[in-house]
């Protein structure tokens, strides 16, 4: 079956945002999807490689975050490090991004 690789932050409202563009994925567009959302240890690492490695597809979700004195780059790091693999490794090519402006 066909795997898409979801790769966004996953503070609060973003977990729940991801939760449902798994759901609607599976279930309205039939593909699996891997959404790397637990990562603690070196075996979570090595799974969200693996699984990078066997995507057909990967949505990557750069959601916007404010700028704060504790949070001064307001980005979510493990997402940019999943878009530098994947870039790295070929899966996605170089191209204009969908971007919605604020």
């Amino acid at each position: 079956m066909t795997l898409v690789f979801l790769s966004c932050g996953q503070r609060g409202a973003e977990r729940e945002i991801a939760k449902e563009i798994k759901r609607v994925i599976e279930t309205e567009f039939h593909m699996d999807c891997y959404n790397a959302d637990s990562i603690q240890g070196f075996d979570d690492v090595m799974s969200v490689t693996d699984h990078l490695s066997k995507a057909d597809y990967f949505l990557f979700i750069d959601f916007k975050r404010e700028v704060t004195k504790e949070n001064p780059i307001p980005l979510s790091v493990f997402a940019h490090q999943e878009f530098a693999l994947a870039r790295a490794w070929g899966i996605i090519h170089a191209r204009k991004a969908a971007r919605k402006n604020p």
